[in-house]
């Protein structure tokens, strides 16, 4: 049995009741894997996870988690922008193939085209035969246009003729709602 350094919760509150503690790291369960973390960082969301108690062990140096989920990293990639592909495209997969289920011939109009998900709904709209327009700062239109997406200024509302013109829109993706 493994010992391990983890962060733990135990009462309600701000960053002061945030602890790291020793404990014992039982070996992974049947269909479960352990894994080593590399990199571990905080964001909007851990901040206010942070003031909820959680059952994750997520700030762990191993954790555990279901086989199914996991896949091996082939030699050579930076493991921590893997991580970040992983957490931006599997956002952008859930709301093409679970949220929105785009399908071939469906128009879908996306706000933030060049963040890291509006880049991954990009290919994977494209990949599902969907038509991609959407707003993008002008000096990003050449690269998003490359993809073969409509690009619109988003600080120019004259976006919000297009759906009239392209007799409406299935989907529309927008990170701010």
């Amino acid at each position: 049995m493994a010992t391990i350094r983890k962060v733990v919760i135990t009462e309600f509150g701000d960053v002061n009741v945030v602890k790291i503690v020793e404990t014992n790291c039982s070996p992974p369960a049947p269909g479960f894997v352990q894994i080593a973390t590399e990199y571990s960082g905080f964001t909007a969301g851990d901040i206010s996870m942070r003031k909820v108690l959680t059952k994750y062990d997520a700030q762990a140096e191993l954790v555990s988690q279901p086989e199914k989920y996991c896949f091996k990293v082939p030699d050579g990639l930076d493991h921590q922008q893997v991580t970040a592909l992983m957490c931006d495209w599997s956002t952008a997969y859930a709301m093409t193939t679970q949220a929105a289920k785009v399908t071939k011939g469906q128009r879908v109009f996306i706000h933030g085209l060049s963040d890291a998900v509006g880049c991954g709904l990009i290919i994977l709209c494209s990949l599902l035969g969907a038509e991609v327009c959407g707003t993008v700062s002008e000096r990003n239109h050449e690269f998003v246009r490359a993809y073969g997406v409509t690009p619109f200024v988003y600080t120019d509302k004259k976006w919000t003729n297009t759906k009239k013109a392209l007799d409406g829109i299935h989907a529309v993706f927008d990170p701010l709602v």
